[in-house]
């Protein structure tokens, strides 16, 4: 450890003396909270031990998790959030740091490798079905993109040349070369590009022929894989991480190669990535798929194709036989369930069925579509290439259908989710964590778990890390460390809470209130505003407010554009109003005079009638435990500080957060809440907020 630390201090620096990467690179600056994280990773890796670590704001956890991993030349398996964050390690701060320290161990030019899922990738079997549909004409209108023949002949330029030269099959590749074309815009329209070009051309599992295929080896998918196994940094993302363990623990599949290392940044999402990678799924949009498979195989002609028709309508009887029940229940339980189950049309199967009878009609009408799919298998030849994928997707349809229709676990709960034409079905193992722990913690012999946000910190300001030891199945002696940031919050960042007599979050009058708040909060400050909001309502309702109320502010709305085109402009005009929810809770890092009040309507707590939280909440109570307490109030915090988070993002920063929620003052866990604030004065009154503006 005392060479590997002495080298980290030689690159990072200490308080007498400046370091390799402030000779290197004009913006570093040292920071005593990067050098400690960096210092136990390195021990972490030199005793093969795991940690936890939470990095607040401003620490620079990435390179304090890299600089260590490349000093000691171990091979390394990085998994992130999203592919965002994938392509910004390899393209960016890998790169950076390799090219700084110039170390042996990866001086190859495969040495680094990013693993994304295979429907990222072309199928070269699906491209010539591709190519032939376009000769056919039936692909002219390219997914709604292209509305004329000329800007899909450009379209088809570019994918030709992009065919001939790249050597990954990335789908993301393609979409970069239309976007620098400008054939890409950034409408609401078009904002799915690369999903929707990964579902006619990506490598998806239920549609693979596998090994039998003619295409396998100069496959992507196994290229991609081959490269990953002989790397030294393997950059993923959880949801395939968490495949490679579903694939592991039924020992069916590998797809991340061993690695003496792993860091799982982000680490926040870790066990909703488990829960999702573990959860199995029926979609009726899978009979489409099985058609456009078996409509290849057979040219839509003959006796099996015959046949199939006749077992598709069958099964299309029996979708829209499970949807009539899905929308009956759900419209006769309406009075009990709230708006926001109702908009997004998501319900567990205990919200919606209290009938045995209509439970029982639930579990025979899915167990009828399952058997259909039985009969199709059995019209399929195994010794026909074409007619592998069918076999496969019919096999898969089969088995999950039966397992949904027959499940008696009480570690595991069915919901789904209702379109006007379509619905899918999911079955979610509340306890995924423990059938995941044994292969995570059997492939490396260190895993570093970091984020900004793990630990919970009681009244008392004691850090808790509690809820994600349960939530991921970490050893509880694991070691932990609570870094905290290197700003000054006291300096930097004031909050305003208004007093108890505020209206409460459930009253009519609230939002009023809000807005009577916000306005001057908003004009007190010359920068940008981001306001987070709970629920699509508040989003909307707030931000046609603020267009009456502040009719010289530009103000930028989620899902009036892309996210990323949103985000550009809103760093540009920094007098700009961004009024959001969801996603933009965390992942938004804009420094300076773009951002200077951000602004929160309510807590964030998980949503009630969200089908995952009630049965997480259930599996709780049936334990003995309080949902509130044990999860409710974490995830709340947890989500709480997310948000925060993205005002104070470097050191010159200065703004206002405001939290519209007086629950923080009236009840009784509002010292909890405050515990878990950066330490900022806290104000309720708007002298102070003056005060503070002129400082």
């Amino acid at each position: 450890m005392s060479n590997a630390k002495d080298l980290l201090i030689s690159w990072f620096g200490s308080p007498e003396k400046e370091g390799f990467f402030a000779k290197l690179f004009p913006s570093y600056e040292y920071r005593k909270q990067q050098l400690e994280m960096a210092l136990a990773v390195a021990e972490a890796l030199d005793n093969q031990e795991h940690l936890i670590v939470e990095a607040g704001t401003g620490v620079g956890k990435t390179l304090a998790y890299l600089a260590p991993i490349v000093a000691s030349g171990k091979k390394a398996v990085i998994s992130t959030a999203t592919k965002t964050l994938q392509d910004q390690l390899v393209r960016k701060d890998i790169p950076l740091l390799l090219n700084a320290v110039a170390a042996n161990h990866f001086r190859d030019k495969n040495s680094v490798c990013i693993l994304k899922g295979r429907v990222n990738h072309l199928c070269k079997r699906k491209l010539g079905r591709f190519e032939e549909e376009i000769l056919k004409g039936r692909l002219v209108n390219l997914f709604g993109m292209y509305e004329n023949y000329k800007a899909f002949g450009q379209f088809m330029k570019v994918f030709k040349n992009w065919i001939k030269g790249t050597s990954t099959g990335e789908i993301s590749e393609l979409v970069a070369e239309l976007a620098n074309k400008r054939l890409v815009s950034f409408s609401p329209d078009t904002l799915n590009i690369e999903e929707r070009l990964g579902h006619v051309l990506g490598a998806s599992t239920d549609q693979c022929a596998g090994p039998r295929c003619a295409f396998f080896n100069s496959c992507f998918v196994v290229n991609a894989r081959k490269r990953a196994s002989s790397a030294k940094l393997v950059v993923v993302n959880h949801y395939l991480l968490c495949t490679d363990l579903m694939g592991k623990v039924s020992g069916s599949f590998e797809i991340v190669p061993s690695a003496d290392v792993l860091v799982i940044d982000e680490a926040h999402h870790f066990a909703d990535a488990i829960s999702h990678a573990f959860t199995i799924s029926y979609h009726s949009s899978y009979l489409e798929k099985l058609a456009e498979e078996l409509g290849f195989a057979t040219g839509r002609k003959g006796k099996i194709w015959e046949e199939y028709t006749r077992i598709e309508e069958n099964i299309s009887n029996h979708h829209k036989a499970l949807l009539d029940l899905l929308d009956q229940s759900l419209a006769s339980k309406s009075g009990d369930l709230s708006g926001m189950l109702l908009k997004d049309r998501r319900s567990s199967l205990q919200q919606v069925f209290h009938d045995e009878k209509d439970i029982c009609n639930f579990q025979n009408v899915v167990k009828a579509i399952a058997e259909n799919y039985r009969v199709i298998r059995l019209l399929l030849d195994e010794g026909s290439e074409e007619h592998l994928s069918p076999i496969a997707m019919t096999d898969e349809c089969h088995r999950v259908l039966n397992q949904i229709a027959t499940n008696s676990s009480l570690d595991s709960f069915i919901w789904f989710e209702i379109g006007d034409q379509n619905f899918a079905l999911h079955l979610t193992p509340l306890n995924a964590a423990t059938y995941a722990t044994e292969p995570l913690f059997e492939s490396y012999s260190s895993i570093i778990f970091t984020s900004a946000t793990i630990a919970v910190a009681n009244s008392n300001g004691d850090h808790n890390f509690d809820f994600f030891i349960e939530h991921v199945g970490v050893d509880p002696s694991t070691r932990s460390l609570a870094i905290g940031s290197p700003y000054s919050y006291e300096e930097q960042m004031i909050c305003f809470i208004p007093p108890a007599h505020f209206p409460m979050p459930d009253e009519p009058d609230f939002i009023d209130a809000v807005l009577q708040h916000a306005v001057p909060i908003i004009k007190a400050f010359p920068g940008g505003t981001l306001f987070l909001c709970t629920s699509y309502r508040n989003m909307k309702v707030i931000a046609d407010n603020l267009r009456r109320e502040l009719p010289d502010r530009r103000i930028l709305v989620q899902g009036e554009n892309s996210r990323s085109h949103i985000l550009e402009e809103f760093r540009v005009d920094t007098g700009s109003i961004l009024v959001a929810t969801g996603t933009f809770w965390e992942g938004i890092d804009v420094p300076g005079e773009s951002l200077q009040v951000l602004l929160i309507d309510k807590l964030p707590f998980p949503s009630p009638s969200d089908p995952l939280v009630e049965g997480r909440c259930q599996y709780i109570a049936k334990s003995g435990r309080d949902p509130f307490l044990d999860y409710y109030m974490p995830r709340m915090i947890l989500a709480l500080r997310q948000g925060i988070g993205r005002l104070i993002r470097s050191s010159r920063d200065r703004g206002v957060v405001g939290i519209f929620d007086v629950r923080i003052r009236r009840k009784g866990y509002g010292r909890k809440i405050l515990a878990n604030l950066p330490p900022c004065r806290i104000i309720e009154n708007f002298d102070d907020l003056a005060n503070f503006v002129l400082t």
